[in-house]
């Protein structure tokens, strides 16, 4: 079941915000060439909590809420990414997100995420910085709710 309707097979170019800034033109177009532009309106589920992870998903325009069990636990902007991690670990989605603005996203199917990761490095660190960056932060969220239950 599809959450979005693809209204554009083909896209722009890739533009190098976010997770794409620094990467070299090639990297660009390796993941253009990977890569299909999605409008998704506001309101649409991009992904769902606990449904098989099928692509990773590039924010270029708007803005989505991340929800754990139902709890907003998130917002992600343009130049983030939506969806890697449950394609790197093979496992369902650990979260649902739902666009909050009218949005345009680049998606990259699971089949074509190894590929990209391996012929754009830069890329790859740039996505690897985040998922590191956003466990950080549940972490200290983690640790400040201890703090307080104690």
């Amino acid at each position: 079941m599809r959450l979005f309707r693809t209204r554009r097979e083909l896209g722009p170019a890739v533009q190098p915000v976010g997770v794409l800034d620094g990467c070299p033109r090639s990297e660009l177009e390796t993941i253009g060439s990977a890569s299909r532009v999605v409008d998704v309106p506001a309101g649409s589920m991009l992904c769902e909590q606990g449904r098989l992870s099928l692509d990773c998903i590039i924010v270029e325009s708007g803005r989505a809420e991340v929800l754990v069990h139902g709890r907003r636990v998130a917002t992600i902007r343009p130049g983030e990414t939506v969806g890697e991690m449950g394609v790197v670990q093979r496992a369902p989605r650990s979260a649902t997100v739902v666009a909050r603005d009218d949005m345009r996203v680049r998606v990259i199917p699971a089949s074509q995420l190894d590929r990209v990761m391996e012929r754009a490095p830069t890329f790859a660190r740039a996505v690897l910085r985040e998922v590191s960056a956003r466990l950080s932060a549940a972490n200290q969220v983690r640790v400040a709710g201890d703090a307080v239950s104690a």
